[in-house]
């Protein structure tokens, strides 16, 4: 399945921003607070739609942005 991945805004000044697909294997889903590779870049997921993040439905997951000083982790 694909799984469409967006960058989290900030919720006023800054809109989420799509910026790529993941394809796996439905048992292969990403899950929230996992960190996934896209393009290179090391995301964190912070959420997704729909939440309880079903079968054979279409998820959006939300991602931090990416920390240009991997492998240096941010504290959150």
């Amino acid at each position: 399945m694909n799984y469409e991945i967006w960058l989290a805004g900030d919720g006023a000044d800054i809109p989420d921003t799509p910026i790529g697909y993941v394809f796996r294997d439905p048992w292969q889903r990403p899950t929230v607070g996992q960190e996934i590779r896209v393009q290179g870049k090391i995301f964190k997921i912070l959420r997704s739609s729909p939440s309880s993040n079903p079968d054979n439905v279409k998820v959006i997951y939300y991602v931090e942005s990416p920390n240009d000083n991997w492998p240096y982790k941010r504290n959150s």
